[in-house]
């Protein structure tokens, strides 16, 4: 969708085309393909932009939205076989959706609690869309937001120990989020 020009040249200094480096035959290619698009550890899930009203209406589990996406990781003629995948690998999947930090604020506690039931879990934690320097809590601790601006030197991550969130900075420092 979009690419930072600093991956073309990296591309170009291994004499590949871009699409080849995360190909079905490279290290990394190869390493993606092993990841899921979806993931839930305890109560606890985490994606890469959010959970739709697309998505949570189809009443799937994190196995079966697996299941949907991981065979079309590397297609790039966006046909898929079935509505599920066509939505799930689309806007409003857990790639590339965002409305949970754009619009009205009612309608978007709304949905993140449709999705935490629909997926029986607490809390979502999400990447993709930068909303702050750092790594953010809303929602009273329903909803985590992990992406950080990175390209300009800014690094965080968060951290679950037992109950607790924290984020964390490239020097190990932790800062308690919520109570």
């Amino acid at each position: 969708r979009y690419l930072h020009a600093k991956y073309q040249n990296s591309a170009k200094l291994m004499n590949m085309e871009y699409p080849a480096l995360l190909g079905e035959k490279s290290e990394l290619g190869i390493w993606i393909r092993t990841k899921n698009v979806a993931e839930k550890l305890g109560d606890i899930m985490f994606v890469h932009g959010g959970i739709s009203p697309s998505v949570y209406h189809m009443d799937l589990d994190v196995f079966r939205v697996n299941k949907y996406t991981r065979p079309f990781y590397a297609d790039s003629l966006y046909k898929y076989p079935n509505l599920e995948t066509e939505i799930l690998m689309g806007d409003y999947g857990p790639f590339w959706y965002r409305g949970l930090y754009k619009g009205d604020l009612g309608v978007r506690k709304g949905q993140l609690d449709s999705a935490l039931t629909t997926f029986r879990a607490r809390h979502l934690v999400t990447g993709h869309t930068i909303i702050a320097d750092t790594v953010s809590m809303l929602f009273n601790g329903k909803l985590f937001n992990t992406d950080v601006q990175h390209a300009k030197g800014k690094s965080e991550g968060l951290l679950v120990d037992g109950k607790e969130f924290f984020r964390v900075d490239g020097q190990g420092n932790r800062v308690k989020l919520g109570n």
